[in-house]
């Protein structure tokens, strides 16, 4: 047993390959994991994998069964687009698709009892990001954008179940990769995931609570313009989750979610005016056949960004203690950060192998959501929008 959990933990720390995630939920993906992601998002009531439970609910480690690992990749396929006129200031407009290409997101994660009561997990797992890339296609040097950020979190959680009643705490522990077009930075950020869950069976309930976590970048990128790098601190916000799970037949599941995100208090996107978000999220799961299990869900994270129509072009705003040119700070937060598209549908299916392992699958389709603000006047317009495809491929081995 002790050889099989040292072998799992190199396997997971070996193919962890980690780049730029895209997401819903603001900057957050709207689940990890393909079971999680084909069931809306949803996973902290009924997880189905370790990935879902380490992801959203350290109490629900203890739902699982016995030893579970699981390897799982997403393949995400965005379809940005940037329009800026501006004509009335005498400069050609422009518009076109940003230069990213699609991105693989890794989720690993290992649950495992040390005893009838203690259960360990430990997951590696893509969980956030943004970036886009408009590099030599405006008329300008300032139209040359280029932002990335990556969050890739290590989890060690631990549950104890008494009956039905388990209650479970995570250290977070997230690797932060960030591009603002002067070179990639990185850096560590640190919090923790306390959770409790509920299991009846036929109804299982659970909450979750994720603090904010926050990392400083140095020499990111000179946002004052006076010839130095300067530091800029990024972070992801605090983070409130509960669930209820019914299953009214042994064949059928269903789970909603609600989420409460607080980017009004975490660094970076505070900065940048985006508004707390509530997320809802809703799985189905049915048994179809010992074998065949087929999945939906549907995912609605209100749009975090404030729209500044009528910004002066003209003026300054402060953006962590610099000070820089209201068009350039507009520009950001249009252009090179905009948020994430509100709705989501998913579809999957898990297929058993074996007796011991299953294939999980699944696609998500997240709707074109547009940002569009302009200049007192009208005499620049900013504008963008994103739609998101998604495949996802596990698998998942019980012993």
């Amino acid at each position: 047993m002790k050889r099989r959990l040292v072998w799992m933990v190199a396997l997971m720390w070996g193919l962890v390959a980690a780049a730029p995630a895209w997401a819903t939920n603001g900057v957050n993906l709207i689940g990890v994991g393909p079971t999680s992601r084909a069931m809306g998002g949803t996973g902290v009531a009924a997880p189905q994998d370790t990935t879902a439970a380490l992801s959203s609910n350290p109490a629900a480690i203890a739902a699982l069964k016995g030893t579970q690992f699981d390897l799982a990749a997403t393949y995400f396929i965005p379809d940005q687009r940037a329009e800026v006129t501006w004509s009335a200031m005498g400069l050609p407009d422009w518009s076109g698709s940003s230069q990213d290409s699609p991105y693989g997101v890794p989720a690993v994660g290992l649950v495992t009892p040390i005893n009838e009561n203690l259960v360990f997990g430990m997951g590696l797992l893509g969980v956030s990001g943004l970036g886009v890339d408009y590099v030599n296609m405006g008329p300008m040097g300032g139209d040359n954008i280029r932002t990335m950020m990556m969050v890739m979190g290590f989890t060690p959680t631990l549950a104890y179940k008494a009956g039905p009643l388990a209650v479970g705490a995570s250290i977070l522990g997230n690797f932060q990769l960030a591009d603002f077009g002067e070179g990639v930075t990185h850096d560590f950020a640190w919090g923790g995931r306390v959770g409790v869950h509920y299991d009846l069976d036929i109804v299982a309930i659970g909450a979750s609570y994720t603090t904010k976590q926050s990392a400083t970048h140095e020499r990111i990128a000179d946002l004052d313009g006076d010839g130095t790098k300067d530091d800029l601190k990024i972070g992801l916000p605090a983070q409130l989750a509960v669930g209820v799970a019914v299953k009214p037949t042994p064949k059928l599941l269903a789970e909603l979610n609600a989420k409460w995100l607080q980017w009004k208090k975490a660094d970076l996107f505070k900065d940048v005016d985006w508004k707390n978000q509530w997320v809802f999220a809703l799985g189905l799961q049915y048994q179809a056949t010992p074998k065949l299990a087929l999945r939906a869900g549907y995912n609605y994270g209100k749009h975090p960004v404030q729209i500044h129509n009528d910004f002066n072009v003209m003026g300054t705003t402060n953006l962590q203690g610099k000070t820089l040119p209201t068009f350039s700070y507009e520009y950001l937060r249009i252009i090179g950060m905009p948020a994430f598209s509100e709705q989501a549908v998913t579809l999957g299916i898990g297929y058993s192998l074996g007796k011991h392992v299953a294939l999980n699958v699944g696609v998500m389709r997240a709707f074109k959501k547009t940002d569009e603000q302009s200049t007192m006047g009208g005499a620049v317009v900013l504008k963008s929008s994103l739609a998101e495809t998604a495949f996802d491929v596990g698998l998942s081995m019980k012993f």
